[in-house]
């Protein structure tokens, strides 16, 4: 009993500590993660499509709970030495179902998470509903799923 007890906790611990994947399909390189990021965000994917690169996640809460993601301010993507402002693209919520935002990704972009050891986004959104307390969420990136990013920024 007290093996089995043991395996138990060791492969909770395992599945805890992955993070990301490389999924690659025709033109489509994906690095999808599905962990809780900061309890503001689930999961968050970087997609290299027609070169082209995109940031996805979702929203952990629904609308009622915590607020939305606005697209009327950009967001910033900071790493230690540079700070790039870029649109965000929001999915409409519906009847406080998860809201889903994308980040299109310039050159500037892309060449900053390529250099970068730290990453951090912040984005815009509203607090409770309301249309003018316009609240800014910092979410740090793990590393181990920055060096993912790595790899499919490299790929050709």
């Amino acid at each position: 009993m007290k093996k089995i007890f043991i395996m138990t906790i060791l492969v909770m611990l395992y599945s805890t500590i992955c993070f990301a994947n490389i999924d690659s399909s025709n033109e489509c390189t994906v690095s999808h993660s599905d962990v809780k990021l900061d309890d503001f965000l689930y999961g968050i994917t970087l997609k290299k499509y027609d070169n082209q690169y995109y940031i996805q996640s979702k929203l952990l809460h629904s609308l009622n709970k915590q607020g939305y993601v606005i697209t009327l301010e950009d967001c910033k993507i900071k790493s230690e030495n540079q700070t790039v402002y870029l649109p965000v693209r929001t999915s409409e919520v519906f009847c406080g179902f998860r809201q889903r935002l994308a980040i299109k990704l310039n050159q500037d972009s892309v060449n900053l998470i390529a250099n970068a050891n730290q990453l951090t986004i912040t984005l815009p959104y509203y607090k409770d509903g309301s249309d003018y307390d316009v609240r800014y969420k910092i979410i740090t990136i793990p590393a181990e799923v920055m060096n993912e990013w790595k790899e499919v920024i490299k790929s050709q």
